[in-house]
């Protein structure tokens, strides 16, 4: 493109580069690596399916609501209480997503129920380390991979 602004064909570069990155690194996870090497770490089956029970483990557990009404009552002059609760219950929408989405995810790739788009969005930012749209939708902003983003959710709650 030309004509443009120094810093805006600095961000044009950088996108197109970030856009050829991705449909790279999504050409290697359908056809494989090739040959030879052996001993790796598994099918893409295996690593997503890996990863998937790993951040089970690691997801917390939802807030109780109820009990965030009684240690922070909805008063006028505490409006700090509301704040947190309202934080609190955007954390379990993002939460309940994770406890519905990862052991679906799990069944499956082991062809127990259909994959939707919604579950091969996930395989994918398992995969390739990065957050899956339904996640960012529903949790924080940040543009940390995947398993920095884990980390500061378990880290923020």
């Amino acid at each position: 493109v030309f004509g443009l602004h120094g810093n805006c064909e600095i961000t044009c570069a950088e996108s197109e580069s970030l856009a050829l990155l991705e449909d790279v690194m999504a050409v290697r996870s359908v056809g494989g690596g090739g040959g030879g090497g052996g001993g790796g770490a598994g099918s893409q089956e295996d690593v997503v399916y890996a990863l998937a029970g790993e951040l089970i483990e690691q997801t917390p557990p939802l807030f109780d609501l109820d009990g965030f009404e009684k240690v922070f009552p909805t008063m006028y002059s505490e409006s700090r209480n509301t704040v947190v609760k309202q934080e609190a219950a955007k954390y379990n929408r993002l939460l309940a997503l994770l406890h519905t989405q990862l052991p679906l995810f799990r069944k499956a790739v082991k062809g127990l129920v259909v994959f939707t788009e919604d579950l091969e969005n996930v395989g994918k930012g398992l995969y390739m380390n990065v957050v899956p749209d339904g996640w960012s939708n529903v949790g924080f902003l940040s543009l940390k991979p995947l398993s920095v983003w884990y980390k500061d959710l378990n880290g923020r709650i």
